[in-house]
């Protein structure tokens, strides 16, 4: 079933509408000034942390700023806010094969933590994992990345239903298009027992 922006808003609850921007690609001296600017750290740590893709390691945010005082400054606790949101879109919404880092360019979007909730954040994460999609489907790829919770189903349930006689499975919430087509079922359905009906008459009429 194809993924729609209605099913992200519904499963995930995230926006489908609002701001429509993107990280802007940056100079790795710009990725310096703004770790350090986003996440209050000094220059040196800066140089150090950032890779030479302008990346970060998921560890050293959940090192540095997994623990928020009672008395830490609300400066610190806002760099502390964004290493989170930094976490959780490298790992969610624009996960990707790395599986341990997450681009920095990304803070462009966090810098303004007031701004955050005003972002269409359902838009940018269904393009980013059907653009995965499109490079999973390279002869040479073998690992699919972006939010792939969006494309999972229990396949014990489905299994199940198939099993006792299912011939069909929605996903929640069930879109009106799907229900649309369950009186192709029951068509067959029906031919199927007026097939069995007509056997069993000339069964008997042979006896």
């Amino acid at each position: 079933m194809t993924i729609t922006l209605n099913d992200v808003s519904q499963l995930v609850g995230l926006q489908v509408e609002g701001l429509a921007e993107h990280a802007v690609d940056k100079t790795r001296e710009e990725c310096f000034a703004m770790v350090q600017r986003c996440l209050g750290v000094m220059a040196d740590v800066a140089e150090d942390e950032v890779t030479t893709n302008n990346r970060v390691e998921f560890e050293w945010l959940k090192e540095t700023f997994s623990e928020v005082l009672d008395g830490d400054s609300e400066e610190r606790v806002d760099c502390c806010a964004r290493a989170y949101l930094l976490c959780l879109l490298g790992i969610t919404l624009f996960a990707d094969k790395t599986g341990t880092t997450i681009s920095v360019q990304f803070l462009t979007l966090l810098e303004d933590l007031g701004r955050v909730r005003d972002y269409a954040w359902g838009v940018g994460g269904l393009g980013h994992l059907y653009r995965q999609l499109g490079q999973a489907s390279r002869r040479n790829c073998k690992q699919l990345s972006g939010y792939t919770s969006l494309l999972e189903d229990s396949k014990n349930v489905v299994m199940k239903g198939v099993t006792h006689g299912g011939c069909d499975y929605f996903i929640k919430p069930v879109r009106i298009e799907a229900l649309r087509n369950i009186w192709q079922h029951v068509v067959w359905k029906r031919k199927d027992v007026w097939k069995d009906f007509e056997q069993s008459d000339i069964i008997e009429d042979g006896e």
